[in-house]
């Protein structure tokens, strides 16, 4: 085998072993198909009054003068 590219080129001297197909082929059974379990999930759950519970605590930031930011809120 011969490869080559513009910063040269190289050979190899490569060995290909060539087997015969078999005459039987075995047929494909297909598994029957597995349904996916439904995962229990509220989107909305209503809660009492309580505080309010962050799941993640801010990372600080560090701001400058005059510079601007932009704050998110999701409820």
């Amino acid at each position: 085998i011969r490869a080559e590219n513009h910063y040269g080129f190289r050979e190899e001297v490569v060995f290909l072993n060539v087997q015969p197909v078999p005459k039987v082929q075995r047929q494909h059974v297909p598994e029957a198909p597995r349904r996916r379990e439904a995962i229990p999930y509220t989107f909305w759950q209503e809660s009492s009054e309580t505080a309010p519970s962050f799941t993640f605590l801010l990372r600080p930031r560090v701001m400058q003068a005059r510079d601007t930011c932009k704050l998110l809120c999701c409820l």
